[in-house]
């Protein structure tokens, strides 16, 4: 003995719960419902490359300091000039948020550049005098080997005859 209103409501439940596990987007699919509008941001009023340069190097200045800014005047600049190339190849409208994060983008990269160098030629630096210092021990002690050598290869009476103990040595002859 099957009720009809019994088969239903399982399945409706079961189209509940499915339906509370999708997203929004889903759902809207599911009921054919118009997804409401995004509002569209108000448009500003475009600005000259001019003034998007301006805007990058007071904000650069505002983040980092006249001194930092001073210092990476020329880097800034030449950030400036390929964002605007790039702008104009794409047609695109300068944009101030655009122009700044690829100029902090170049000054980061051109730092840790920079950085990296510093680091590479301190190490390099450590090197040449870890093998200078070596190749000084390693003369030294070839000379003392060979003064060894020379000296077990005396004769007997050159050995006898040797006053080189003596070299240190200071007379006092002129007294007397």
């Amino acid at each position: 003995h099957s009720d009809p209103q019994t088969v239903n409501e399982p399945s409706e439940k079961k189209r509940i719960i499915i339906n509370e596990h999708r997203s929004e987007n889903e759902q809207s699919l599911i009921t054919d419902q118009p997804t409401p509008e995004k509002p569209k941001p108000e448009q500003q009023p475009e600005m000259t490359f001019q003034e998007v340069n301006a805007f990058v190097f007071e904000s650069i200045e505002k983040q980092y300091g006249k001194e930092f800014t001073q210092a990476n005047e020329s880097l800034i600049q030449s950030k400036l000039i390929d964002n605007e190339a790039y702008c104009r190849q794409n047609n695109y409208n300068p944009k101030p948020s655009m122009a700044l994060q690829y100029v902090l983008t170049g000054i980061d990269n051109s730092l840790r550049r920079q950085y990296r160098t510093a680091k590479i030629t301190s190490a390099l630096d450590q090197k040449a005098d870890a093998v200078a210092t070596h190749q000084q021990a390693i003369a030294s002690d070839i000379q003392r080997k060979a003064s060894e050598l020379q000296h077990q290869s005396r004769t007997t009476l050159e050995a006898l005859t040797d006053t080189s103990w003596a070299d240190g040595i200071i007379f006092d002859d002129d007294l007397e």
